[in-house]
């Protein structure tokens, strides 16, 4: 009688430890949360001139934005950037000396040693940059020239 109690016991706590952990991920679902990404690399450049410091963002449908660094030529290389239409934004506030001294100055002039170039700040948000770009599987150049 004991062993058929305990034998009972075990099989409730076997299938109430069964119940209680979240459902299993089959594969497939699994494959639908794989993103696509490509790689992808550019020069930007501001009026035919090279942008020496700043970033190049890619904003995707869903997700966060994919920030990348500007080389002091223009150059930006990124990998893992999502597959599909995405905004780009760029940017050079953040390398703007005269901003991180004094605060958020809008119109101090560069210090002459620094990189920094001034660009229109619609270039930095989304839905004024007026810059989008279609992303593919594998490597790509995207040479960005804003005006």
């Amino acid at each position: 009688m004991r062993t058929t109690l305990r034998t009972m016991l075990l099989g409730l706590l076997g299938i109430a430890a069964a119940t209680a952990l979240p459902s299993r991920t089959t594969w497939a679902q699994k494959q639908e949360k794989v993103v696509e990404t490509g790689l992808v690399e550019g020069h930007v450049t501001y009026k035919g001139k090279p942008l020496e410091a700043g970033t190049i963002q890619f904003h995707p449908e869903k997700g966060k934005p994919i920030i990348l660094k500007l080389q002091a030529d223009g150059v930006y290389k990124g990998k893992d950037v999502p597959v599909g239409e995405v905004r780009v934004t760029v940017e050079t506030e953040s390398v703007n000396p005269a901003r991180a001294k004094d605060g958020d100055k809008k119109d101090a002039a560069p210090a002459k040693d620094t990189k920094y170039q001034p660009i229109p700040v619609k270039f930095a948000k989304p839905d004024t940059s007026g810059l989008i770009a279609e992303v593919k599987k594998g490597k790509q150049t995207l040479d960005i020239d804003l005006q």
